[in-house]
């Protein structure tokens, strides 16, 4: 039986993103994703890891920093370990895409390194839509 593989979050970063490179020179984004569930009566937090590659991950860490908004598509991923004899386990999510959530008063100030990096001028996606 095939399998499908695909979760959906928005949530609330709890820590910038940081930075890793592997042995082969692969950058790696991990940060942690803060998803706030209400029910009739309380409030219930879920802490997500989450991992990112290449150009998303690029993006994300230049324009993310914690406490911003995001909505992020992926797969989850589980991963198992052994340390001082104990097994350990974690289950997260890779990204594949996100969505920059909120307004840009509400959103923690971005990282680039002065407002003249971002354009305010509007996108000519008529190229790129047909």
């Amino acid at each position: 039986m095939a399998g499908y593989n695909q979760v959906i979050l928005m949530g609330n970063l709890t820590r910038d993103i940081e930075v890793k490179t592997t042995t082969t020179g692969t950058n790696v984004y991990n940060f942690g994703l803060a998803i706030n569930e209400k029910r009739k009566d309380s409030e219930k937090t879920h802490f997500i890891e989450c991992t990112a590659f290449a150009k998303t991950g690029e993006t994300m860490e230049k324009y993310l920093a914690k406490g911003s908004s995001v909505l992020i598509d992926g797969k989850l991923d589980f991963q198992a370990w052994e340390k001082d004899g104990q097994k350990r386990s974690k289950l997260g999510v890779i990204v594949n895409n996100f969505t920059f959530v909120g307004s840009k008063e509400t959103a923690p100030q971005q990282r680039a390194n002065s407002p003249d990096e971002i354009s305010s001028e509007p996108l000519d996606l008529s190229a790129i839509l047909f």
